[in-house]
């Protein structure tokens, strides 16, 4: 059997997009994502989309981090973000070439 894929939820897909333009604009400066940063309210339900979003990204191999810190106090966060060399290629915007 292979690895099977879960759909992902409503919204999730929007919030990844969200996250990769976040880390294009910041590139190639490391990035702390919180669900703050990308408007989203913690705690609440967009909390699970904020952590399947990254989960996705990364087990894709398109984002990479130092940490995912999980805390009830401050919410989740994903330490020193960054797009990968494949996320970088997936992403980038037609009409340009990947550095």
């Amino acid at each position: 059997m292979g690895w099977l894929k879960m759909p992902l939820r409503e919204g999730v897909a929007a919030l990844q997009n969200s996250i990769v333009s976040e880390l294009q604009r910041n590139w190639p400066a490391l990035v702390t994502l919180t669900p703050d940063l990308l408007g989203l309210e913690y705690p609440g339900e967009t909390t699970l989309d904020f952590l399947e979003a990254i989960r996705d990204l990364t087990d894709s191999g398109m984002v990479t981090c130092e940490a995912i810190i999980i805390s009830s106090n401050d919410g989740p966060r994903m330490v020193d973000a960054a797009l990968t060399a494949r996320g970088r290629a997936m992403f980038e915007p037609k009409g340009r070439a990947a550095a």
